[in-house]
């Protein structure tokens, strides 16, 4: 009988999975988990070259599926708002690109949880509104929402609140 090594491997990993203790500090509202996608995220209005560094790095395949999270959120957001025009200024951010645009060491744009982006026809104000009506009534996760002169920031990270 053959023995194969990647089913056996596999099967292990998806116990261990199964199986492991939750942080005992963890809770169901956290939203720090990564979210794990094996395809180039995608959404009915949003595609992942948008999403990309804008030092021209693509977002790494192991951070697609935080991507793909982000875009579903955004297009809870859309709807909402009945806005047509969702323009994304920052996503990923390479750890180089981040450096130079003075982002924090720990960014979620590092992980791909993160998007910075306008609304047309909505302040950012009236988004930061949308984006906290919208998490208070379960329709999109939780995560920090940073308030901008001229742009949103949303991420699926730690709650949080912040003007910038």
């Amino acid at each position: 009988m053959k023995i194969n090594k990647y089913a056996i491997f596999t099967g292990l990993f998806l116990g261990y999975l199964l199986l492991r203790k939750k942080n005992d500090n963890e809770t169901p509202s956290m939203q720090n988990k990564d979210y794990y996608r094996a395809t180039p995220p995608k959404t009915a209005n949003f595609s992942m070259e948008e999403f990309n560094s804008n030092d021209g790095v693509k977002v790494p395949p192991m951070y697609y599926g935080n991507i793909q999270k982000v875009m579903e959120q955004l297009e809870v957001l859309r709807k909402y708002l009945g806005s047509n025009t969702i323009t994304i200024n920052s996503g990923y951010r390479s750890p180089e690109h981040n450096e130079s645009v003075g982002g924090r060491p720990a960014s979620a744009h590092l992980k791909g949880k993160a998007v910075d982006f306008t609304v047309k026809g909505y302040t950012p104000v009236q988004v930061r509104e949308a984006l906290r009506k919208l998490i208070n009534n379960g329709q999109i996760l939780d995560g920090g929402i940073g308030q901008y002169n001229t742009f949103t920031h949303y991420d699926i990270g730690t709650p949080r609140t912040w003007k910038g």
